[in-house]
């Protein structure tokens, strides 16, 4: 009967120890390009006395200040047990300005008008165009000749702004939108644009870069064979005033 006890008292304290595991809970950034993600991690198994090793040289347990990325951790308990994980922290989906359309006030009126669509971010949106009063409507009313620049806020905060522009006097308003048409040639991988009027053309890169300019001309061809997948921003403009156009290349 001793022999028994002492049998199962020696199974009880050399037990072996479950494995050791990380487990990790992601708080990805607020804002596309702000480093304000966490990594906070939980360890199991092993034997207590945990030390961590962050391929960002932390020694912490939990990662702050986050930005987009992966890495990669190393746990290891104190008997030297070692356990390996890996964890991404993605950016959000940028607010991207996607339309900008813009209608010059007539000659001595202050009846400009500007509106703007846009995608990404965080709903609701609110819009400024002096970076202080903001609201929830994407259109403005009423504007004088004038420089302006629209800014623009997601819920959490994030914000873009557009590049600045001129509302001139216009003796001669028109609908730009109503005058340009778009024709897609699939045999040419070319975009064809055609308007009523002679219109000048832009075409640039989300970080403002213009690629394409051509003067005016009732008739523009964008050949999509010179350039990379992604998104576009395209100029219209009659000299007066612009109308905006977002284009996307895909791999389809």
């Amino acid at each position: 009967m001793t022999n028994i006890f002492i049998i199962t008292l020696l199974l009880f304290f050399f037990k072996t120890p479950d494995p050791l595991e990380i487990h990790f809970q992601v708080t990805h950034p607020t804002c596309a390009g702000k480093c304000d993600g966490t990594v906070k991690v939980t360890v199991t198994g092993g034997q207590p006395g945990y030390m961590f090793f962050w391929s960002n040289g932390s020694r912490a347990q939990n990662y702050y200040d986050a930005c987009a990325g992966t890495g990669e951790l190393v746990v290891k308990d104190i008997a030297g047990n070692i356990a390996t994980g890996a964890f991404a922290v993605v950016d959000p989906q940028p607010i991207s300005i996607d339309k900008l359309v813009t209608h010059p006030p007539l000659a001595g009126r202050n009846d400009g008008f500007i509106a703007v669509e846009i995608s990404g971010g965080l709903l609701p949106y609110y819009f400024s165009l002096d970076g202080e009063k903001y609201s929830t409507s994407n259109e403005f009313y009423n504007l004088p000749p004038a420089p302006y620049v629209i800014y623009i806020k997601d819920t959490n905060g994030c914000l873009v702004q557009s590049s600045t522009f001129v509302l001139d006097e216009n003796v001669n308003n028109v609908d730009l939108k109503s005058v340009y048409h778009f024709n897609y040639r699939p045999e040419k991988h070319a975009l064809h644009i055609y308007s009523d009027i002679e219109m000048s053309m832009e075409l640039a890169d989300l970080q403002g870069r213009v690629l394409k300019k051509e003067e005016l001309s009732k008739s523009h061809d964008i050949s999509f064979d010179d350039f990379y997948y992604g998104i576009y921003f395209l100029r219209l403009s009659d000299g007066v005033q612009s109308s905006y156009e977002k284009i996307v290349k895909s791999s389809n």
